[in-house]
């Protein structure tokens, strides 16, 4: 059996973050693409532009595990998406500790507070989702997701933006598409800007001027 500590805490959304390793470009880019058992490969840059246009409203999940390491697990794409508008909001979180209380006083993390602490059978992280009472004790029980997360912000993109769509190119050359059936897109080459939080804020800005004046 191990202890695991559940805080609530704000996060400041902004990529990079002092306090979360995973939080730069070369993580971003690893994260474009993944393939879901049981489902295939999935694009994530329409999840990516769905969370730059809407509010965080479940709270995202940060772990610190028994070596101290603390990443964020379930909400990367929410946390990604919504760092681009680099105005850096402060967001609902829990903290989820394995074995030892939370250790840190880290910026860009505030308002900590104890919920409680439970014993569990834990040995891996997939145990946070095999685990049902694990699960349901932490973010299955406060930040549900929807069935179809991983084909509605695409929908949602193309409700919203019609005939137009938005293509981000790669300095491989590799290509992810939001909208990818518009008759219509804007294209934003990464080699051509600063890295690939400016390319994705330019394609993002562009996108959102067209939802709001389809004639821009």
């Amino acid at each position: 059996m191990r202890k695991i500590y559940q805080y609530s805490c704000e996060l400041s959304v902004r990529a990079p973050h002092p306090a979360l390793r995973q939080s730069n470009e070369i993580h971003m880019e690893s994260m474009l693409e993944r393939r879901i058992p049981g489902y295939g490969k999935v694009d994530c840059l329409p999840m990516w532009f769905y969370f730059y246009m809407t509010p965080i409203r479940d709270p995202l999940t940060l772990t610190q595990h028994s070596d101290g390491d603390v990443e964020i697990h379930p909400g990367t794409n929410r946390f990604i998406g919504r760092s681009i508008r680099g105005d850096a909001p402060w967001a609902p979180a829990r903290i989820i500790c394995i074995d030892n209380p939370w250790m840190h006083r880290l910026e860009g993390i505030r308002n900590e507070e104890l919920i409680g602490c439970r014993e569990f059978e834990y040995t891996q992280k997939t145990d946070f989702y095999s685990n049902q009472d694990l699960y349901e004790w932490t973010h299955g029980g406060y930040a549900p997701t929807g069935d179809d997360w991983l084909e509605m912000p695409e929908r949602w993109a193309s409700e919203q933006l019609g005939d137009w769509g938005g293509v981000l190119i790669l300095h491989n050359g590799n290509q992810h598409y939001i909208n990818k059936q518009a008759k219509h897109t804007i294209k934003v080459n990464v080699s051509k800007h600063t890295g690939l939080m400016s390319a994705c804020r330019k394609l993002f800005r562009k996108l959102e001027n067209r939802m709001e004046d389809p004639n821009v």
